[in-house]
């Protein structure tokens, strides 16, 4: 089990659905007339496109293929506003766009079309880019669910911010007084060992970073730092039977996993930082060592 090649696969089959979604959104836009009355294009107040369209029904009409909890209206909207951007970065010359305020709905329109009529590896260029960390921690959870034999473990996810480490303490996030815990950080999972194994927990915060060198990868190592950091308060004060994990998946994230443990070096037998895979190995070898006994 590759834990980049899991991801690897995800992702791509995230990309695929994104794409057949995008298409929809674009093939709409194509069909607008150049002069369409509900159609405006404005900037905010970051200077960034911003695509309104009034027409609900026809909208709802045209875009079905979405998860039944978004709002078509919103994703065409937030999809044309992105291909705005895409057009003033990348192909503002092709337009002839000296600045933001030059583009056109025809603009949108012939770029759309271009895209319609591209082979798919250039369309999913273009779509939505499945990067979000929630998608990544569900292949974490069901990696943990999958490896772990249930007869001894169960995985649970808790919400975001349920259970947090505040030093000392790991607390519901309801009795945390975050004025005078401004360190507290959350568990993004809670393993519990079940008989006959003794009683054990395993907290762990879980990330991903594919690339190097971005605000966002250098942002989740000290993230990852500071969960650590009131992993080893915890650990420093309490001596029981918690025990903590960081997972660092992904090409930059397994980069970063001899720095992160030897952030933690002098907590190592409480403390393990792996990617998913070293994690799931290091609680079934525990789970191996505790049926011996």
């Amino acid at each position: 089990m590759d834990p980049k090649k899991i991801h690897f696969d995800s992702n791509n089959k995230k990309r695929k659905q994104n794409l057949i979604e995008d298409l929809e959104a674009w093939k709409f836009l194509a069909s607008l007339e150049d002069n369409e009355k509900d159609f405006s294009i404005s900037l905010n107040k970051s200077y960034n496109y911003k695509i309104k369209y009034v027409n609900v029904e026809k909208v709802n009409k045209n875009i079905k293929s979405l998860p039944y909890k978004k709002n078509p209206k919103q994703f065409f909207e937030e999809r044309i506003s992105t291909l705005g951007e895409k057009i003033w970065d990348m192909r503002s010359e092709l337009f002839n766009l000296k600045e933001r305020e030059d583009l056109r709905l025809n603009h949108l329109k012939h770029f759309a079309k271009l895209l319609i009529h591209s082979p798919e590896a250039i369309q999913l260029e273009f779509c939505r880019q499945p990067t979000r960390q929630s998608m990544h921690q569900k292949n974490q959870l069901m990696m943990l669910e999958e490896k772990l034999n249930n007869k001894y473990w169960d995985v649970i996810h808790p919400k975001e911010g349920e259970i947090v480490i505040d030093g000392e303490n790991i607390v519901n996030i309801k009795k945390l007084n975050k004025r005078f815990s401004p360190n507290a950080r959350s568990v993004d999972v809670k393993i519990c060992a079940k008989k006959p194994l003794q009683k054990i927990i395993f907290y762990g915060f879980m990330k991903f970073s594919k690339e190097q060198g971005t605000a966002t990868t250098k942002h989740q190592l000290d993230e990852a730092k500071r969960w650590l950091e009131e992993a080893q308060k915890y650990s420093q004060a309490n001596d029981d039977n918690i025990n903590f994990f960081c997972i660092s998946d992904g090409k930059e994230g397994e980069r970063n996993i001899p720095i992160l443990q030897k952030h933690v070096r002098y907590h190592k037998d409480r403390i393990s930082v792996g990617n998913t895979h070293s994690i799931i190995k290091i609680l079934e070898n525990y789970e191996k060592e505790l049926q011996s006994n």
